[in-house]
């Protein structure tokens, strides 16, 4: 299943990288925060984080890909990690104010998460996702703003079939972001 998402990831970037220079612009961040995950008995956050690359295209509408990861969650004798996620989006934005905007997130992710119950074996998943979320976001400088974001990278827990044919977590995060425009 990884290989077959090598080319759509590969043509990704590409897009990002070279689009000519007569379009908006390309951008870079960061968002660090607390990432939900749910196993399908409840929910546990770790802190998290991922970086992102994208590029505004036309006025008001971007593409970007992130990278990300989150650290281990402990919930009773559940430990979840989510070991790494690849996400693909879609930002639709409006500006509010000259210095102030709202945006949307739609995409996939591809994510790969982990489940160990007590002493069990670690159980793996890699999974594709359809993600969605908001944020807002305020320009601090010419080419540096700030926000925070509220985003759900995966929809995949089973709680009838954790334990024994695990289908991946629940993800989701609330994180703070700064992205660089350049």
């Amino acid at each position: 299943m990884i290989k077959s998402l090598r080319l759509p990831t590969i043509a990704a970037a590409l897009f990002v990288c070279i689009t000519p220079a007569s379009a908006e612009g390309h951008y870079t961040g960061v968002g660090i925060g607390s990432f939900s995950m749910d196993a399908g008995a409840g929910k546990k956050s770790a802190v998290g984080g991922y970086v992102q690359l994208g590029h505004e295209f036309m006025p008001y509408l971007s593409a970007e890909i992130r990278i990300g990861t989150a650290g281990q969650a402990t919930r009773n004798n559940e430990k979840m990690q989510l070991d790494w996620l690849v996400a693909h989006f879609i930002r639709p934005y409006i500006d509010v104010t000259g210095d102030f905007s709202l945006y949307g997130l739609a995409g996939f992710t591809v994510n790969h998460s982990s489940l160990q119950i007590g002493t069990a074996s670690k159980l793996k998943k890699t999974n594709i996702s359809l993600s969605f979320g908001a944020g807002v976001q305020a320009d601090i400088g010419n080419n540096l703003t700030v926000g925070a974001e509220w985003v759900s990278y995966a929809r995949e827990a089973d709680a009838t079939r954790r334990a024994t044919q695990f289908q991946g977590l629940n993800v989701s995060s609330m994180t703070a972001t700064v992205k660089y425009e350049f």
